[in-house]
């Protein structure tokens, strides 16, 4: 996807960057985006194609929040019936309050036309985690643990914006 915070900004915001990191530094934005992306949707304006949907519930869960909905398509007819149905958030329900359905192929944009502060934040201190624990055991010569590379930081930053996991799945 690519990302949206410059490795510039990233030397910015460090406080002990350090002529080893120059190399890294575009890698450590690029995976501080992705884990941003990864857990609130996409940051910036993206469409979302032809996403499967298909439950006996009230509304379905779809993969991120819904800026705008451009279309509601019956997969088995390939009938358009947008209007019979809204997006609330990361979630479609029909307008007429009755069960979604499906199989449905709605079609969608979600994301922001800027970089909102709380993303950039989050993304930088994702990248400087990453960065910190590439010194750390690049020095030992051991793989770096998994599942550390959010920090409690970052993820206080992107409370409220993380996408919701299960409902109607």
């Amino acid at each position: 996807m690519g990302a949206w915070i410059q490795a510039d900004d990233l030397r910015g915001f460090l406080t002990n960057s350090k002529a080893d990191d120059e190399p890294y530094l575009s890698l450590a934005a690029e995976i501080g985006c992705g884990e941003v992306d990864k857990a609130c949707g996409p940051t910036l304006l993206k469409t979302i194609p032809d996403e499967r949907v298909e439950t006996a519930k009230h509304r379905a869960l779809l993969s991120c929040r819904v800026r705008a909905l451009t279309s509601v398509v019956d997969a088995t007819t390939s009938e358009d019936v947008t209007d019979q149905f809204v997006a609330v958030k990361q979630t479609l329900r029909r307008v007429d309050g009755g069960r979604v359905g499906g199989p449905l192929l709605v079609t969608f944009t979600s994301g922001e036309d800027a970089v909102p502060e709380w993303a950039r934040s989050a993304a930088l201190h994702v990248a400087q985690q990453y960065l910190a624990t590439m010194r750390r055991f690049a020095v030992a010569g051991n793989p770096a643990p998994t599942g550390f590379l959010v920090p409690n930081v970052a993820m206080e930053e992107m409370q409220g914006h993380l996408l919701i996991s299960g409902l109607g799945m």
